[in-house]
């Protein structure tokens, strides 16, 4: 059995920038009898992203953002069984960009996007 809570918030700050952050937070089970193990759970799991659309000029309709991603270390298992505490995946942190364009082509609408994920490389 796990435990924990989850909390997600999206929304405008003003008329051209809109966020949403997420945050979820579990923990396993404290019964030492209970034999299922949750594979690659975290206990931490942040998200947040930040876009501005760009209402005027040659770039009109335009968006630009950032994300950012957070992990917290999670358990190694083999074929569903707990290791041990020596076997985690580390903790990581990736940040990202984008960019996002709407077209049309005749009446269909698309939107191309360009992510560039892990900016900083680590």
């Amino acid at each position: 059995e796990s435990k924990g809570f989850e909390f997600s918030l999206s929304g405008r700050i003003t008329e051209n920038l809109s966020t949403h952050t997420s945050y979820t937070y579990l923990t396993k089970g404290d019964n030492s009898s209970d034999t299922k193990v949750y594979q690659n759970m975290p206990k931490n799991d942040l998200a947040l992203w930040l876009k501005y659309k760009i209402t005027s000029g040659p770039l009109e309709k335009m968006e630009i953002g950032t994300s950012y991603k957070y992990v917290s270390k999670r358990d190694v298992t083999y074929r569903g069984m707990y290791l041990s505490d020596d076997y985690v995946l580390p903790e990581y942190s990736v940040a990202g960009l984008f960019i996002e364009y709407p077209f049309k082509i005749q009446k269909s609408s698309f939107d191309l996007k360009l992510n560039v994920d892990n900016v900083f490389n680590k």
